[in-house]
C-alpha cells in the first residue's frame, strides 16, 4: 500500500472563546517544542562529553569493562539513546546502577512521586511532545523555579527552548517507567482526548449522526416489508439479483487475483540487489495493545525476547488500559527487559484498539512502527525482514503487511481450516490484488508502518 504516513492525523480542535494563561503559555511553548521532539534529534558534543564522565565512573566502579564500553559506544551510532541507556539495554549495568552513577555525575537527589505526586497544574508550561520525546516531567515549581524530573538528565537542558523564556531549571532524577506514569497522570487525560481524535473527522464515523443512520435503517425496513406486501416476488429477484451480482464481482476479483499470482510465480526471477537506504539499521517500534489478557502476558514477553534485532534498536511498547490491573499485575510479576516499556492508556471512550494504538503513538521513537497482538508469534528474523524489505520498496511505500499464518494448524480440524483460509488469503489473494494495482486491505496486527528514515 502506498501513501505517506500520518499525514494530517492531528486532532481537529475547537478554538475556546477565551484563552487562559495556561493555554497562552503554551501555544507560545509548542512551534519549540515540535522541533525539540523530533526522533531524528542527533547527539551534540556537550552529550558526548557528559557520556565520557559516565564512562569514566563505571568503569571505575567496576560496573563495567573497557569491551563493555567500546561495545556500547559503537551500538549507539545512529541513535537518539544515552550511553547509560545502551549499556542497560545490553545488559552491562541495571537500572539501580545507572541512576546511582547519573546522581554522582549530576549532583542531584530522586524524585519521590509517592510521596509528592507531579503538579498537574504547571502541565502547560512543558508541552507534551516534548516531555515525552527527553523522558522528562515537571515535578514541582517555587516561584520561576521549576524542578523536573527526568530519566535522560543528558536532556535537560535541551527542554529550555520548550519552557517560558526566564524559567530557571532545578534537576531530579527518576526511573523511565515512574516518568512515563508522571506522564500519565500529568498529560494522560489530555493526550486521550487527542487519542480518541487523532483521524480528521471527515475520515472518521464519529461524525455519524445514529439518531439520522436509524431513521434510514427504518425507512427501509418498511419500504423492503411493503414491496414484500405489494409485490414479493419482484422484491424477492431484486434481493437475490443484488446478492447474485455482488457475488459474481467477488468471485472475478479472486479468480483475476489468483492468475495475477500464478502468472508472477511462473515469471518469479530473483530481484536485484537495491542500495540499502539505511546508513545504520533503522529503530524498530512495536506497539502490542493487551486488553484482559493476564493468561497470555507472560507468554508475550518471552516470545518477543526472541526477536532476533538489536536490542539498542528495538522499542516495545505494550498497551495496557487502566482499568485492566490483572494484565498490568501479570507483567509486573516478571521483568521487564530494558527495550520494553509498559504505557498505560486513561480510561475513555471509546475503548477500543484504534484508540490505544493512537494513544501510546505518542511515545514510539522508531524509524518503522510495528504492531502486533497478543497471541502473535513471530518469526525471530522478522524485524530484519521487514527492514531488509523496506529498504528495497519506493521510499513511497508507507507500510507492509506481514503474512500470517496459525502456529497450532494441527490442534484440530476448526484451526486447519482456518489455516488453509489464512493461506490462500494472505499467500495467494493479496498477492494477486497488489499486482492487479487495487487498494491492498490491512490486517490489524503484523502490520509495520513506515516514519521519518
Amino acid at each position: 500500500m502506498k501513501g505517506r504516513l500520518l499525514d494530517g492525523d492531528l486532532p481537529q480542535e475547537r478554538k475556546p472563546p477565551a484563552r487562559s494563561r495556561a493555554m497562552s503559555v503554551m501555544a507560545r511553548a509548542a512551534p519549540r517544542a515540535r522541533a525539540l521532539a523530533s526522533p531524528t534529534a542527533q547527539q551534540t558534543p556537550k552529550h558526548h562529553e557528559e557520556a565520557k564522565h559516565l564512562a569514566a565512573l563505571l568503569q571505575v566502579r567496576g560496573l563495567i569493562s573497557p569491551a563493555d564500553l567500546a561495545r556500547a559506544e559503537r551500538a549507539r551510532r545512529g541513535t537518539t539513546l544515552s550511553l547509560g541507556q545502551v549499556l542497560l539495554t545490553q545488559g552491562a549495568i541495571s537500572e539501580a546502577e545507572l541512576l546511582s552513577a547519573l546522581t554522582h555525575i549530576y549532583g542531584v537527589g530522586l524524585a519521590d512521586f509517592d510521596a509528592t505526586p507531579p503538579d498537574r497544574s504547571l502541565a502547560p508550561h512543558l508541552p507534551a511532545k516534548a516531555a515525552i520525546a527527553h523522558e522528562a516531567v515537571i515535578w514541582q515549581s517555587s516561584g520561576t523555579t521549576l524542578v523536573i524530573a527526568t530519566s535522560r538528565p543528558d536532556r535537560i537542558e535541551d527542554l529550555r527552548a520548550a519552557l517560558p523564556p526566564g524559567t530557571r531549571i532545578l534537576k531530579a532524577l527518576a526511573a523511565r517507567a515512574q516518568v512515563i506514569e508522571a506522564q500519565r497522570r500529568v498529560y494522560g487525560p489530555r493526550l486521550a482526548r487527542e487519542a480518541e481524535a487523532r483521524v480528521p473527522a471527515r475520515h472518521s464515523c464519529r461524525s455519524w449522526r445514529g439518531s439520522a443512520l436509524a431513521r434510514i435503517v427504518i425507512a427501509a425496513s418498511l419500504a423492503v416489508l411493503l414491496g414484500l406486501l405489494v409485490a414479493p416476488h419482484v422484491v424477492a429477484v431484486a434481493v437475490f439479483g443484488v446478492a447474485l451480482a455482488v457475488f459474481a464481482a467477488n468471485s472475478i476479483l479472486k479468480v483475476a487475483a489468483l492468475i495475477a499470482s500464478v502468472r508472477a510465480a511462473s515469471q518469479q526471477q530473483d530481484p536485484p540487489e537495491a542500495e540499502s537506504q539505511f546508513l545504520h539499521l533503522p529503530t524498530v517500534s512495536i506497539i502490542v495493545p493487551l486488553f484482559r489478557e493476564p493468561e497470555v502476558a507472560g507468554a508475550l514477553v518471552e516470545r518477543l525476547r526472541q526477536i532476533d534485532y538489536p536490542l539498542e534498536r528495538l522499542d516495545v511498547l505494550l498497551a495496557i488500559e487502566e482499568d485492566d490491573p490483572l494484565t498490568l499485575s501479570a507483567l509486573r510479576m516478571g521483568t521487564l527487559p530494558p527495550w520494553m516499556r509498559a504505557v498505560i492508556v486513561p480510561r475513555g471512550h471509546p475503548q477500543t484498539k484504534p484508540r490505544a494504538l493512537n494513544y501510546v503513538l505518542n511515545y514510539v521513537r522508531g524509524d518503522i512502527v510495528g504492531i502486533y497482538d497478543a497471541e502473535d508469534r513471530p518469526e525471530p528474523d522478522q524485524i530484519r525482514r521487514v527492514v531488509q524489505r523496506f529498504s528495497e520498496v519506493p521510499r513511497d511505500v508507507a507500510c507492509l503487511q506481514g503474512r500470517l499464518d496459525y502456529y497450532n494448524a494441527r490442534h484440530n480440524w476448526l484451526a486447519a481450516m482456518f489455516t488453509v483460509e489464512y493461506a490462500a488469503w494472505f499467500r495467494v489473494l493479496l498477492p494477486g490484488v497488489q499486482r492487479l494495482g487495487l487498494v491492498v486491505p490491512l490486517g490489524g496486527t503484523t502490520l509495520f508502518l513506515r516514519g521519518v528514515m
